[in-house]
Formats: structure tokens, C-alpha cells, sequence
């Protein structure tokens, strides 16, 4: 019994002492790291929902800032991270050394799980090759093809707001710009038209919502065990009710329009000429429109949610946005994708919410061959997971005055000129792996500001707090409650 007793304390022992030389990884390798927690490394408060995993990202920013350092280690359980903070440094990584950085990492990915097989997840050649067949399908001619497809989801924004001003109602922000959000990707991706501006709770919208469901235990289990392993067990990125969902949509909608030969400028169809032309399967159809959903629904109608929130806070902005938009877009006149390219100032706008209010907060990368940072002895080993602190680098005094401050005219022409050389602006990341639906997501916030702000003027409702707060647990930066904005007539 005591011979027992002795081999099961040198047991844990034994495992405490190894978990413990886990977390010196960093100090072995001569990286400053901030001290992590038993098991659960540097992210205790955001597994138990007392913070964002965001601010713990931005906190080890300046944290390292502060201490003079130009990088350093944490860790999300026993895993290390690596965050660079040097502006120099960073440019490196996305740009001349970037061959050493050619995979996101940070994310679920498995050959036999078909929707996370995706030109986000995929890394090396198979990445390069898939970016060069997807491209072309956010050139800025395909974009104006399918500028009309994006107008009429516009025109019901534009009526739905009409009729919550009619009943006097408040604009609910958050809500209204989920469904804008969602119906553009259904009918642009997916060739559907879910109308969720009108109900709320079509089941695209149901499934969709699925998707960005806080997934941070989720996340634990793939740091603890093979992907291998979960896959033979049944996990997968989605629940098996979405899979089967968004598998069985582009299914019939793909047979649909090979049996009626339609022919509708979307991606979609974009998708289908790869098909035909190369050797792009179904599953690859289906993975990649899923992705452009899941990239470009939650990322651009939460923006959309901060841009209405600063302009109900910041009048004078918003009567500067408006005078541009009636400038170029008078009264009932149809709006076109080449008016958008005029509206500079929308443009500053969305920059600068983009800033203060980024939904990706960090840049992520993974080292795919050891680099030895310049100028120094230390390597970044194979397969280490590496965030930019995006949030950081937009809300630090060296690069932007005043940076909590909601200012569009930090994205002016001549801001820009006199903006210090080592600022960062990174809200679609930078380097060979730029969000490639930036012109698309551009073009639909612009949109929305078009339909929302020309004929009527917004207010903060007294119920709407005047300092946004963010939900804890959520990979992107969604604001907390509800954003209510009180509709005026111009």
C-alpha cells in the first residue's frame, strides 16, 4: 500500500514537473514570456468568461512594449505562442521573410472534415494553387458584375429601416445588420435568397448563427488531442446538423442551376466555371463558399454595427458622411458600384472603425520552416503558432494621436503622409495572405452606409450605453447587448 502511495505521488510528481518545463519554453529558448497559469497557460480568465482571449493578446503587448522588448511568448494551455510587437520585425514576417509564414495554423483543419478544407485553412502549394483559381473571383470586375445582386439586399435595408422609423421604433443595430449581413452572403455565395431582413429566423440564418458560436473548449480539445483522433471519434469544425445543412444547400443549389443552366453573377457561379475548367470538386465548391460566409458575415455586419454606433455618438461625422453620400447619391438615384469608388470620406470612415473597433485583433501566422529573427541568435521553431497583436499596434499613441479616440481624419491623405513609417494598419492582415474579400467587404459596408444614411439620421437610444463593451468568449470582437439607435428624419 505505501509502495503504491509512493509510485503515485512520484506520478504526479513526475507530470507536474514536466507540465512545469512545458511552460519554461519560452525562457529556454531566450524569448521574454509573461508568467503562465497551471494548465491553463496565459488564457485562465478568457476560459472562464472573465475576459476576451483578445485582451489577453493586447495586454501582452504592452505588457512587452513596456519591458523594452520587441517580442515574446505566451501560452494558450501548454501551447506557445509567439507575438512579435516590433513594427520592423512584424513587416518581416508578412512580407520579405513571409516563405517562413505561409499558414494561418491557429485553426481546425482536417482532410476528412470537407468544410474546413478551405483557402483560409490551407497552407504550402495547395494554398498557393487555390489562391490563384480564387482571386480572380474578387477582382474589381467580377465585384461590379455583381454589384446589382448586392443592391437589391440593400434596397430592403433601406425599407426596413423606412418602416421601423413609420412605427416608431428603435434601429437594433446588432440585429439588423446580422440579417443585412446574412441575406448579402446568401444570395452573393450561395445563390439564395433567404430575405432575413423580413424573417429573422430562416433557417440559413438559424445555421449560420451556428457557426459563430463561442468554441473556446472546443478549441482546448484540439490543443490536447490528435485531429487524427477527434475525426475518428466523430469531430468535426461544425456540428454534424450545420454540416449537414450547408453540405445539402450547395448540393441542391448547384443541381438547381446545372439543370436550368442559370447563368447569375455571384460566387457561386464563379466557383462552378472552376469546375468546369479544373479540377475543382464539390467538396472544394462547398468548403470555399462556406468560408467566404463564415469570413464575411460576422467580420462586416459587426462592423457595420460599430461605424452606426460611432456615427450616433459623433453627429458631426455623420453629417459629414451624409453631405458626400447625397452628393454623389442624390434622393432615390440608383446607387452603382462606381459611385461607391468616389465616397473617400466612407471610406475614412470605415478605416477608422476598423481601427478602434477591428474584429480581427490579431493577424495570425504559423512557422512553417525555423526562422532566426534578424539580428539575433534565437529561432522561432517549425509549426509555432504566431499572433500580431492587430489591437495594439491600432491603439498605440506612437503610431495614432489620440487613439481611443473615434477620428476619421486619421485616414486622410495627408495623416496618411505624416503618419510614423513603422504604423500598422491591418485590419484584412498583410502580405501574401491578405484577406482576399477586402474589396468585397468594402463595397458592402459602403453600401449599407448609402441605404442607412441618406434619408434619415440616427441618435444614441437612452437604453444604449455610450462606452461599447465587448462578449466575453467570442473569437471576434462583438459589442456587448444591444446597440439601439433612435431613427430622425434628415
Amino acid at each position: 500500500m505505501i509502495a503504491l502511495s509512493i509510485a503515485a505521488v512520484a506520478i504526479i510528481l513526475a507530470i507536474y514537473l514536466l507540465l512545469k518545463f512545458k511552460h519554461s519554453y519560452w525562457n529556454r529558448k531566450g524569448v521574454p514570456q509573461i508568467k503562465p497559469f497551471f494548465l491553463f497557460g496565459n488564457f485562465k480568465d478568457a476560459v472562464f468568461g472573465d475576459t476576451i482571449p483578445n485582451a489577453i493578446v493586447k495586454e501582452a503587448y504592452w505588457k512587452f512594449k513596456m519591458d523594452g522588448v520587441k517580442h515574446g511568448g505566451i501560452y494558450f494551455m501548454y501551447t506557445p505562442i509567439w507575438i512579435p510587437i516590433d513594427p520592423e520585425l512584424i513587416k518581416s514576417i508578412l512580407f520579405q521573410d513571409a516563405r517562413y509564414f505561409t499558414g494561418h495554423g491557429y485553426f481546425y483543419q482536417h482532410k476528412n472534415d470537407t468544410l474546413t478544407n478551405h483557402l483560409f485553412n490551407a497552407e504550402g502549394e495547395k494554398w498557393k494553387h487555390l489562391r490563384a483559381k480564387l482571386t480572380p473571383a474578387f477582382s474589381n470586375g467580377k465585384l461590379k458584375l455583381m454589384f446589382d445582386i448586392l443592391d437589391a439586399v440593400g434596397d430592403r435595408l433601406e425599407r426596413k429601416v423606412k418602416g421601423l422609423y413609420g412605427k416608431s421604433e428603435p434601429l437594433n443595430v446588432k440585429e439588423v445588420a446580422a440579417c443585412f449581413g446574412t441575406d448579402i452572403i446568401a444570395t452573393c455565395a450561395f445563390g439564395l435568397d433567404c430575405n432575413s431582413l423580413e424573417d429573422p429566423n430562416v433557417p440559413f440564418r438559424k445555421y449560420g448563427k451556428q457557426i459563430f458560436e463561442p468554441r473556446i473548449l472546443q478549441e482546448i480539445l484540439e490543443q490536447l488531442f490528435n485531429w487524427d483522433l477527434l475525426n475518428f471519434f466523430g469531430h468535426s469544425w461544425l456540428n454534424k446538423e450545420v454540416n449537414e445543412f450547408f453540405l445539402g444547400l450547395v448540393k441542391d443549389m448547384i443541381n438547381l442551376r446545372d439543370k436550368r443552366q442559370t447563368i447569375r453573377h455571384d460566387f457561386l457561379h464563379l466557383l462552378l466555371q472552376l469546375r468546369d475548367k479544373e479540377n475543382f470538386s464539390f467538396e472544394d465548391i462547398a468548403a470555399n463558399v462556406l468560408v467566404i460566409y463564415a469570413a464575411g458575415y460576422e467580420t462586416t455586419s459587426t462592423t457595420m454595427s460599430y461605424v452606426m454606433y460611432e456615427l450616433a455618438r459623433h453627429p458631426k461625422i455623420q453629417d459629414k458622411l451624409r453631405q458626400e453620400i447625397l452628393k454623389i447619391c442624390p434622393g432615390d438615384k440608383k446607387v452603382t458600384y462606381d459611385d461607391l469608388q468616389q465616397m473617400k470620406y466612407c471610406e475614412m470612415v470605415v478605416n477608422e472603425t476598423l481601427r478602434l473597433h477591428n474584429t480581427a485583433t490579431e493577424t495570425p501566422r504559423k512557422c512553417t520552416k525555423t526562422y532566426q529573427i534578424p539580428g539575433t541568435d534565437v529561432k522561432i521553431e517549425e509549426g509555432i503558432f504566431v499572433l500580431i497583436p492587430n489591437w495594439g499596434l491600432h491603439t498605440d499613441p506612437d503610431y495614432y494621436p489620440n487613439p481611443l479616440e473615434f477620428d476619421p481624419e486619421n485616414f486622410s491623405e495627408s495623416s496618411k503622409a505624416s503618419r510614423h513609417p513603422n504604423a500598422l494598419f491591418l485590419p484584412f492582415g498583410e502580405g501574401t495572405r491578405q484577406c482576399i474579400g477586402m474589396r468585397f467587404a468594402m463595397m458592402e459596408l459602403k453600401l449599407a452606409m448609402v441605404k442607412c444614411l441618406r434619408k434619415f439620421k440616427y441618435e444614441l437610444n437612452p437604453a444604449t450605453p455610450k462606452d461599447v463593451t465587448y462578449e466575453a468568449n467570442n473569437v471576434t470582437m462583438i459589442p456587448k447587448g444591444e446597440i439601439l439607435l433612435d431613427i430622425l428624419e434628415i
